[in-house]
Parts: C-alpha cells; structure tokens; sequence
C-alpha cells in the first residue's frame, strides 16, 4: 500500500464505506473478502481476512483495479 501511495486512513475509508465485491470462504487459514470503495473518484481494493477468533482484520493487499483487467464499476474481471 505504501509502494501505490494508498495511506491508512484511505484503506480505513475503503473498508467503512465500500462494499464486500467477492467472498472467499475457504481461504485459509481465515476466510477473506474482496472490498471495493472510492478515494474521491479513484477506485481501491482492499483484500481483508477477518479472524473470527480474535475479531481481528487483516489487511492482505491494497491496490487500485486496472481497468484493462476490471469491469467498468471494477466489480468483476473482465472475461468471467
């Protein structure tokens, strides 16, 4: 995230205010969500792991969709 220039309180922003994209419930050891949101009119993905155990979120990977890869709304890969 620090590489892409995508602070903590941007990812912070994503999360409390975008919306889960993709579910993965079998990803171990925790099961993680794909979350899409908006930094003004820049899209972000935040890939989070949520450990039920301690009630923790873990951050896994921050990044902004590429839109030869993305659907228009980044919602979906292209060609699925």
């Amino acid at each position: 995230m620090f590489e892409r220039e995508i602070t903590p309180s941007i990812v912070r922003e994503v999360i409390d205010n975008g919306k889960i994209i993709k579910e993965y419930p079998d990803d171990n050891p925790d099961p993680s969500f794909l979350v899409l949101g908006h930094h003004g009119d820049k899209p972000i993905h935040v890939v989070v792991s949520l450990n039920t155990d301690s009630d923790t979120l873990i951050i896994i990977t921050v990044y902004i969709p590429d839109i030869s890869i993305w659907n228009n709304d980044f919602t979906e890969r292209r060609g699925q």
